[in-house]
């Protein structure tokens, strides 16, 4: 019988230390936890047949720090002003594609999170609509396509 129950314990005991899960398992709204450090903003725009026809990069980054529940601060600059915002957010998933909504009194925003480790994050929005100039001409483009790239700090 205390073979039986030592064996019971032993089996026990190797199943809850196999069960951890690996950084990989943590949920994304685990892995958004903290502040993140924008590195690169820029913005591809796209003809009608999808195919890539100017790329602006943007000088205004947005850090984000996450609490790891529902509200975050967005702290943007441009080099010469700098705004902080307060954010409520949520992570959800549709045809496993994660996406992150971001949502203030200056609006909501959704975006597909395309890349996401415990220390790089990538957020792209698109825009159906969306105006650049290139030299001195205003251009029009079908689609444009909006990155933001972060590191964890």
């Amino acid at each position: 019988m205390k073979v039986k129950v030592l064996l019971l314990f032993l089996m026990i005991g190797f199943g809850l230390t196999g069960c951890q899960k690996d950084d990989e398992d943590l949920s994304v709204a685990a892995k958004l936890k903290g502040k993140w450090k924008n590195t690169a903003s820029y913005t591809h725009y796209y003809n009608t047949q999808g195919v890539k026809i100017y790329t602006e990069s943007d000088d205004a980054l947005a850090d984000i720090e996450f609490d790891g529940k529902s509200t975050a601060k967005v702290s943007m600059t441009d080099g010469s002003i700098f705004v902080s915002i307060p954010v409520q957010y949520a992570v959800s998933e549709t045809n496993s594609q994660d996406y992150l909504t971001l949502s203030s009194g200056l609006g909501v925003e959704k975006f597909s999170i395309t890349s996401l480790t415990d220390s790089n994050m990538t957020l792209e929005i698109e825009d159906d609509s969306p105006e650049y100039t290139e030299g001195d001409q205003e251009k029009v483009a079908a689609k444009a396509v909006y990155i933001q790239e972060y590191r964890k700090e």
